[in-house]
């Protein structure tokens, strides 16, 4: 974990690398070109990772210790922590920026034995990972919150994940959305020979993406294609609705996220319509689809009664539907195959949008700034 050189060290702690997923790397990213020399201490749950793997720009130091998914994972907890609590104590760092509660807990307590400064970023709020009952969930987000007030600054996923949880008791509470790249002049997509829809993630069914309504909201509609990408427990379910779509439909697998972001620039439309039911998913869920959206100028469908809807509203990029009606998607769908002046118009909107409020390059000098905004408190700080 030793690094050389006089710069400020900062250590980012994620506890699934499993998928070194793309949110990360930015941060990692970002950092380094700031200035800073960057340290990832992470959780290789799979053991999967390669042990030659050494990351680009950035030291890290790897816990290879197996463990399950689901909430047996709460009993392997302690071996993560001590292992994240004795990297922090062992050397030298600024600061360290550690992701989900999972990480803030050991990073919290060496970071004020050694009185750094500390970053809790916040993906999903563990309280709404899992289905818990009511008095648990209060009881997680209780403790949730004493880590948020204890840290120096807090970032979420977007201005609207606030109201999930009613409020982040810490005075630097910081949206910093997950955008792509700006590869919309520089890379040159294919063509398509069937107005596309296209998605990418990760393909679990307790997401409840609600893949299968729109396998059938494309059924009797002409000159269509559906194409999925990604991987997990539904890669069984596409592959038949693929077969039973004749023709409609690819299921690409697991792709890079360049790739990603070229089939993105290729589609027509692309889709997010995660249930509202699960909190995760209606405050913070794929606000990094829209922004590639953004980014590709493509029109986007969504799900009512979200964040992501909320934004698309705001910025007219896209159309909000309800994410169980088969029959509202589909006229959705047609509506933006039928009308290129509305999907042109919807697409300026967001790429408008990106440029102005939602680039990556506007997000990296937010998190650089409050970094320096960090350091300023705490020079001036009794």
């Amino acid at each position: 974990m030793q690094i050389q050189g006089g710069k400020k060290r900062a250590v980012v702690i994620k506890a699934n690398l499993t998928d070194r997923d793309p949110w990360l790397a930015k941060v990692l990213d970002t950092l380094g070109r700031g200035g800073y020399e960057v340290v990832l201490v992470g959780w290789d749950r799979e053991g999967k990772l390669a042990r030659t793997h050494r990351a680009a720009g950035y030291g890290e130091t790897i816990l290879r210790f197996k463990a399950p998914w689901g909430t047996r994972i709460i009993l392997f907890y302690p071996v993560w922590w001590g292992f994240v609590f004795y990297q922090l104590l062992r050397t030298r760092w600024d600061i360290v920026q550690a992701i989900n509660l999972e990480c803030i807990v050991p990073a919290i307590f060496a970071a004020k034995l050694r009185r750094r400064p500390i970053v809790y970023q916040i993906y999903d709020f563990y309280a709404d990972v899992f289905t818990l009952p009511a008095w648990l969930r209060r009881i997680i987000i209780g403790i949730d919150k004493i880590f948020m007030r204890l840290a120096d600054a807090v970032i979420i996923a977007n201005e609207f994940q606030e109201r999930e949880i009613n409020g982040i008791p810490n005075r630097n509470v910081v949206p910093i959305y997950n955008p792509p790249p700006d590869v919309f002049r520089t890379v040159k997509p294919r063509g398509n020979d069937a107005f596309t829809l296209f998605y990418a993630g990760v393909l679990y069914r307790f997401r409840m993406l609600n893949l299968d309504k729109v396998f059938q909201a494309i059924g009797d509609i002409d000159g269509v294609k559906l194409v999925v990408a990604g991987y997990g427990d539904m890669d069984g379910d596409i592959t038949e609705w693929v077969r039973q779509a004749d023709g409609k439909a690819e299921f690409l697998g697991r792709i890079t996220y360049e790739e990603v972001l070229e089939r993105t620039l290729a589609c027509d439309i692309l889709f997010a319509l995660y249930s509202s039911n699960i909190p995760t998913q209606k405050y913070a869920a794929s606000a990094n689809k829209l922004s590639e959206a953004m980014m590709a100028q493509k029109p986007i469908i969504v799900t009512r009664d979200t964040a992501m809807a909320e934004l698309v509203t705001r910025e007219d990029c896209g159309l909000v539907v309800d994410p169980e009606n088969v029959g509202e998607i589909r006229q959705a769908i047609l509506k933006l195959k039928e009308d290129p002046g509305l999907c042109g118009r919807l697409g300026a909107n967001g790429r408008r949008a990106y440029e102005q409020k939602y680039s990556r390059e506007i997000m990296e000098r937010r998190q650089l700034d409050l970094y320096e905004k960090i350091f300023r408190e705490r020079k001036t700080r009794p």
